[in-house]
């Protein structure tokens, strides 16, 4: 219980100091993330497009990160 209160607490002043300062944020669906790359290119499509970073090279990087971080049986 008492940890409940406390992540309520710093997400409430996380985005209090969020709007109150104009800081932009995303929020990303974890689960979907590490499941769906064309999810996670769309939700980061502004930051990507600024460095110039195109789907297909994501899109491999994508690929080889989420091969190497599986858990082996």
């Amino acid at each position: 219980e008492e940890q409940i209160v406390f992540y309520h607490k710093m997400m409430s002043n996380y985005v209090y100091l969020m709007t109150k300062y104009n800081i932009p944020t995303l929020f990303i669906d974890f689960e979907r993330m590490v499941t769906n790359k064309n999810y996670l290119f769309t939700t980061l499509r502004p930051l990507l497009e600024e460095k110039q970073i195109e789907f297909e090279f994501f899109s491999k990087v994508y690929d080889d990160v989420s091969l190497s971080c599986k858990p082996k049986r």
